[in-house]
């Protein structure tokens, strides 16, 4: 019989029973929780801002493929329009080649001085130059900023702008890619014995052709802007790209009545209402050009005002352009050229698109208004006229006023051109020199509200631009070199090395285009190193103008000489219109169209002479340039008596501002994205040298 006894089983079994039947733990406790939580927390912390970077990279990143992408556009479209000039860059174009025209406008600012709203500084001198509306806050602007130091207390000094008041305008074709735009679709009415309907009710269709004229110009948001219509006081500095597109439709036609009958004229676009009875005074030249402001507001058409004696006792009428009728300034978009003056209000040779100011220059604006919209009367608006010496560079409008039908005419007396924009309440916002975008359409009549198409935003190209910079090829500009420590380099300096030293040395190339180009052009001795840069027209006096306006006087040296070097010829600056700085390939009519652009005469005793005050006292001399005789001319010789013949090129009436072929031209697009805070800049050239 066995017996087991337990009372002697091992220690290590026993305890393996009672842990055996142990109680099991369901539950954490309160630091275990805690401790949990914490990290769980530090881990969400840790996503969400992994998140939130890839996010903000993301979003940056998008933002700057997106303005990169619009910039590469806006370069394409300007490529291929300047690929599709129809005008050779060779001056003294002839009507009869029906080639259309080429021009380039220099503002008066330029990569060195890029704006008015800025303070500017030379050799440590603080100045004042401002537009007469303020300047940009420094300290909330969000202006790219230079590398420069600033005062204290700035976030921006605004370095990151550069030239914007350039304008290039020229007729293109694109036989691939018609152009297209509004027109009319018919202006009169049928049950109406075919009379002409009134313009606020004309209705529109689209219409394309190979043939445009391109306008690409630029403008600046201005620092005060109560009204709104350019954003925030923070945005004041930056500028808006436009191209404009006006189609040259010649074989448009549209019937109108005259005498009870139905009349057919191909390109008559519109008669105006009003008679002009006694064509030598032209009382109603003003409101003709208001109407064709208005008419090319609202339809896409290159057109001009013409005087037509036959309907009833004399109209003024907007007649579509060919190519041949564009080799005439006076034809072209926004070329008005209207000065009031106290002896003779009218348009005025060489019509300019855009000037450097007038003779007198009052505070005035005088708007003249489409008379079949809203009347005759001319209104003043309150504007002050920025002015140094006889240079009008700005306004300030205090006096907006409202209820505009349609963008007015806009004339400062003096001869300086003005621009006024409106917005959608009619609301005059802003005045400017040059060409202005396209308004919004609304407005309101004086009896019945009149709604046209809402055109803003329509020949918007780029925002949040910060140069738009034309420069043109020069052949014989000359080119310098400044070392790092700021000194020039010299011919005495290059003389005194020798070869190797010359390949070491530390020195940068500067341009016309370069700011320290003027410091180098007034040292003595200086070693041209290079000849041939892409320059700004006139780049000579540019660099004198900015010298005198930062410093108070001009450069007591005279700077080289080129092609395009100085001001415009002397017989492009006639009637003090103030044409600087212009290339334009011109028209050779001007020689032979019947008028004294040079305002010059032969007085009894047989002496050469200009007309004073509109009021000869002698002989006219008309197209002397063209007439077969040997008349006054400025090619002489050292005595002043013999001259080079008949019809020589010193007779001429008028000359092109440069009168030389332009090789090429390269226009700068510099664009400012403010999420991702990045710059993008492109360059476009285009040559015109045939090959």
């Amino acid at each position: 019989m066995i017996r087991a006894n337990f009372s002697q089983m091992p220690a290590q079994a026993a305890r393996h029973r009672r842990i055996s039947y142990s109680p099991i733990r369901r539950g954490f406790t309160l630091v275990e929780m805690l401790v949990a939580i914490s990290i769980t927390l530090v881990m969400m912390a840790t996503v969400v801002g992994v998140f939130a970077t890839v996010s903000s990279s993301v979003s940056n990143r998008r933002a700057a493929i997106e303005v990169g992408s619009q910039l590469r556009h806006v370069r394409n479209v300007l490529q291929r329009d300047l690929e599709g000039a129809t005008c050779p860059t060779l001056p003294w174009t002839r009507p009869e080649s029906n080639v259309g025209y080429f021009e380039i406008v220099e503002g008066l600012h330029c990569d060195f001085y890029p704006s008015d709203l800025t303070d500017l500084s030379i050799a440590g001198t603080a100045t004042s130059i401002q537009a007469p509306g303020g300047k940009i806050d420094h300290a909330t602007s969000t202006l790219p900023s230079s590398n420069l130091p600033m005062q204290a207390g700035w976030v921006t000094d605004g370095g990151g702008l550069g030239d914007y008041d350039d304008i290039l305008a020229f007729t293109s074709r694109n036989e691939k890619e018609p152009f297209t735009g509004p027109a009319p679709l018919s202006n009169v009415e049928t049950n109406n014995n075919n009379r002409q309907a009134g313009f606020a009710n004309w209705q529109s269709q689209t219409i394309s052709s190979p043939v445009a004229e391109v306008v690409w110009f630029c403008v600046e948001n201005p620092a005060t802007d109560t009204q709104g219509y350019f954003g925030n006081e923070s945005l004041a500095g930056f500028r808006t790209i436009y191209r404009r597109t006006l189609l040259v439709a010649p074989w448009l036609d549209y019937r109108y009545n005259i005498d009870g009958q139905p009349k057919s004229r191909p390109g008559v676009l519109r008669v105006l209402s009003l008679n002009e009875p006694d064509p030598t005074q032209f009382q109603h030249e003003a409101e003709a050009l208001a109407a064709l402001i208005a008419f090319q507001e609202r339809f896409d058409i290159s057109a001009r005002i013409e005087y037509d004696p036959t309907i009833d006792a004399g109209r003024w009428t907007i007649v579509a352009n060919t190519l041949a009728d564009l080799t005439n300034r006076k034809n072209r978009y926004e070329h008005h050229g209207f000065v009031v003056d106290a002896n003779n209000s009218a348009r005025r040779f060489p019509y300019v698109l855009a000037s450097a100011g007038g003779a007198n220059g009052g505070n005035d604006v005088s708007l003249f208004n489409d008379p079949d919209l809203y009347g005759t009367d001319p209104t003043d608006a309150d504007v002050d006229a920025g002015k140094e010496g006889n240079a009008v560079f700005a306004f300030a409008v205090n006096n907006f006023g409202n209820g505009y039908i349609s963008r007015p005419l806009a004339v400062l007396e003096g001869g300086a051109t003005a621009r006024v924009i409106i917005n959608e309440d009619g609301n005059l916002i802003h005045a400017t020199t040059g060409p202005v975008p396209l308004g919004a359409g609304q407005i309101v009549a004086q009896n019945s509200n009149i709604r046209f198409d809402n055109r803003r935003g329509q020949d918007l190209m780029m925002s949040d631009a910060l140069a738009f910079d034309i420069q043109v090829y020069d052949p014989e500009a000359p080119v310098y070199a400044i070392r790092a420590d700021g000194t020039v380099v010299t011919n005495n300096m290059l003389g005194s090395m020798n070869a190797t030293q010359q390949a070491q040395l530390d020195a940068t190339a500067v341009g016309p285009a370069d700011v320290g180009w003027a410091v180098a052009a007034v040292t003595n001795d200086h070693a041209e190193v290079s000849e041939g840069a892409y320059v700004d027209l006139g780049f000579s006096e540019l660099h004198r103008e900015v010298v005198r306006r930062l410093t108070g006087s001009p450069p007591s040296a005279n700077f080289p000489a080129s092609q395009f070097s100085g001001l415009a010829h002397g017989k492009s600056l006639l009637n003090d219109a103030r044409l600087t700085r212009v290339y334009d390939t011109w028209n050779f009519a001007y020689e032979n169209d019947g008028m004294n652009q040079d305002q010059d005469e032969i007085l009894p005793n047989g002496n050469y002479a200009k007309i004073q005050n509109n009021t000869p006292q002698g002989r006219p001399m008309v197209d002397e340039g063209t007439d077969g005789f040997d008349s006054f001319g400025e090619y002489q010789d050292a005595t002043g008596v013999t001259r080079l013949g008949p019809d020589d090129h010193g007779e001429r009436e008028t000359s092109p501002p440069y009168p030389v072929p332009l090789r090429a031209v390269q226009i700068k697009l510099r664009v400012y994205e403010p999420d991702s805070r990045q710059m993008r800049e492109v360059t476009v050239r285009q040559h015109f040298v045939p090959e």
